[in-house]
């Protein structure tokens, strides 16, 4: 594991580093050479049309310093990529985790 500011631990691999709200979308994904660790500092947003496939194959771990939402089929596959978790999951139609 690799420490993210003595707060949080993502996998291996390489880290996507976000320090604002942010909204990724299929074509992130999509263009991803590789598996990432996303560390995100602010509120994250998984968009329409990202599946479960797609964020197992890209996704190695998610270190998050805000709330995350997400369509509803993807809130169970962050709390498990969820290595460390300072905020809620919630699904886009607006139940919690």
């Amino acid at each position: 594991p690799t420490l993210v500011r003595s707060a949080g631990w993502y996998r291996d691999g390489e880290a996507r580093v976000f320090y604002q709200d942010t909204t990724l979308g299929p074509d992130f994904f999509r263009l991803l050479d590789q598996p990432v660790s996303l560390v995100v500092f602010g509120d994250l947003t998984i968009a329409d049309g990202v599946s479960e496939d797609v964020m197992r194959e890209k996704v190695t771990s998610v270190v998050l310093f805000g709330d995350a939402t997400a369509p509803p089929p993807l809130v169970a596959m962050l709390q498990v990529l969820a290595t460390d978790m300072f905020g809620e999951i919630r699904a886009a139609d607006g139940t919690g985790s």
